[in-house]
């Protein structure tokens, strides 16, 4: 450990402490980092402050140090700061002092401190980012989890184990029979603890006892922000109460959308991707709601959000004024800036959503969205010669359309649906993603009948083609379908949506959207647009943010990516987006 250059990260009284400390283990300090950006260029005991937590994150200073020191008191910052240095690639060295009594099998991690006069019985266990101070003593069988402080004189008997970042104060006991001392727990200065301690408490006394409860990071980030009269809140699905409360809400206030039901969208949530929603209000009444998911991002304590797969982004009735669009993004903005929250993706909806939008909107895909016509005779005169003919080749061959809807929609017509739609996506080698399981739409269609119809055409009483429509109010979407290859000669696909056509005259439909392709223009493409060759075609959008764009950049560069790259004033920027994911 001789000679190394060494950076103490923190200049307060401890850091001081450690510079005298690693001198004497023949440690060359080359200077502090603090993130006190005033005190940058000034001396603590003729050992200059050369810049900041940031700064470090670098290549141009990394090779300049051998390994880095944070004897922070903080054990959030403590350990969100030493992990961040490892990940960056330095190295994090463990501090013991030589007057230490300890098993060397004791230490099961990196940097951890041990001042003078600790006492580690045998069989206890330290993990990453712990320090015990001058004097402690630790029985055996013992464990201390990752970023847990030590204070002077502290006692811990045997067999417990004291949980990730909690405290324990100057001269405290935990006694020998407890078992567990929870996660970011305090336990005051003398206080003697004989029984366990829940998560979150700051106990003191004695014995000790609980004077409160800290809020959680998910009581946190479930805050209300509010600028009267609007306020955001956040909310999530973690039991079934919550669950109905969302659907009711749906229901109420915005006309049950189905790519807002909570079927649709906890299909896509992940361990690391958490389904949430934010909820706008105005004078007490919700005018504004918008799921998503917050994803933890790898090897750090930051996040970025993402809207559901298919149309999504801010829900809310047509004759809501849009200007209050702004103050929407605003709050949402801030609740990102409280979060930790890194970039925003939101892929928008057919319905202008995307005014007023806070980040930058990107134009994505072309979708064909067909005006319903009054009668059946207008649409035929309407669509493409090609269309035309395959219908009437399609008669040929004796094929049979029904349609099914609510109660109607049987399983059995699910699994006809199903079979095509998956055969389809074989035959054309698409993404994962879109492989959705038969379970899925059993579970969306049967909760939301009335939002869903199965269209099928028969030849010989097999279902040859098929499309799954979501109905939100006066509108159909073509969700999901496919066509058997095998009958591709008969035309069922283009008999099926003229069927669907006739049908959406009857039931006095206002619109019906085909989609778009893979690529504006492409085969599957214009083979919608000749159900529409006139209407006007609608603009999709996605929507990027950066929230916190120092972050996002060290992200960038953490994974070789080139932040500059990205040019966020180009509307037609397709560029993977966060680039740090890519």
């Amino acid at each position: 450990m001789q000679n190394k250059n060494a950076v103490i990260l923190g200049a307060g009284s401890y850091g001081e402490v450690f510079l005298n400390y690693l001198k004497e283990q023949g440690f060359n300090i080359v200077g502090f980092y603090d993130d006190n950006k005033d005190n940058k260029g000034k001396l603590v005991h003729n050992t200059p402050i050369l810049g900041t937590f940031k700064d470090l994150l670098t290549n141009e200073v990394k090779n300049k140090i051998d390994c880095i020191f944070c004897p922070i008191g903080d054990n959030k910052i403590r350990t969100k700061y030493l992990k961040k240095l490892y990940d960056f690639g330095y190295e994090i060295p463990n501090f013991i002092h030589e007057s230490v009594i300890y098993d060397k099998d004791c230490i099961q991690g990196k940097g951890i401190y041990l001042l003078p006069g600790v006492i580690i019985m045998p069989h206890a266990k330290i993990k990453d980012y712990v320090i015990v101070s001058m004097g402690s003593k630790i029985a055996h069988h013992t464990l201390l989890e990752k970023g847990v402080f030590i204070s002077t004189g502290v006692n811990v008997g045997a067999n417990i184990t004291i949980n990730e970042k909690a405290f324990l104060g100057i001269s405290s006991t935990i006694m020998t029979g407890v078992s567990d001392i929870g996660k970011n727990t305090i336990v005051g200065c003398g206080a003697v603890v004989i029984k366990n301690v829940p998560p979150h408490h700051i106990v003191a006394g004695l014995p000790a006892k609980t004077l409160r409860v800290m809020e959680t990071k998910e009581q946190s980030a479930n805050k209300i922000i509010e600028e009267k009269p609007f306020k955001i809140s956040v909310c999530n699905f973690n039991n079934l109460k919550k669950v109905k409360s969302y659907k009711k809400l749906l229901k109420t206030h915005f006309q049950n959308n189905i790519y807002y039901s909570y079927e649709y969208l906890i299909y896509f949530e992940t361990k690391s991707d958490k389904l949430r929603y934010f909820v706008f209000e105005e004078n007490e009444k919700p005018i504004v709601i918008m799921p998503f998911y917050i994803r933890s991002i790898k090897n750090s304590s930051y996040f970025d959000v993402i809207t559901p797969y298919g149309y999504g982004g801010p829900l809310y009735n047509c004759d809501i004024d849009v200007n209050k669009l702004t103050k929407f993004w605003d709050l949402v903005d801030k609740w990102y800036l409280d979060n930790s929250v890194v970039s925003e993706f939101v892929r928008f909806s057919l319905t202008k959503n995307h005014i007023n939008y806070s980040g930058t909107l990107i134009k994505s895909l072309l979708n064909v969205k067909g005006k319903v016509k009054s009668n059946e005779e207008d649409h035929w005169t309407s669509f493409s010669k090609k269309v035309r003919n395959n219908y009437r080749r399609a008669l040929k061959s004796n094929i049979k359309f029904n349609i099914y809807r609510g109660e109607e929609i049987t399983d059995n017509i699910i699994s006809d649906f199903h079979n095509i739609y998956i055969e389809t996506m074989k035959r054309n080698n698409a993404k994962e993603i879109y492989y959705f399981p038969k379970q899925f739409f059993e579970s969306i269609i049967h909760s939301n009948p009335n939002s869903f119809s199965i269209a099928l055409d028969y030849i010989n009483n097999t279902a040859v083609s098929a499309e799954l429509i979501i109905i939100n109010n006066k509108t159909l979407y073509a969700f999901l379908g496919g066509t058997r290859a095998e009958y591709f000669s008969d035309r069922p696909n283009d008999f099926l949506r003229v069927e669907i056509l006739k049908w959406a005259v009857k039931n006095k439909k206002n619109y019906y959207v085909l989609g778009g392709g893979q690529l504006d223009g492409d085969s599957l493409y214009k083979s919608k647009k000749m159900f529409f060759p006139k209407d006007e075609d609608t603009q999709f959008y996605t929507g990027r943010k950066i929230i916190n764009k120092n972050v996002y950049r060290d992200l960038c560069l953490r994974n070789n990516v080139d932040f500059t790259d990205q040019n966020f004033n180009d509307d037609n920027c397709n560029d993977f987006f966060p680039a740090y994911r890519k």
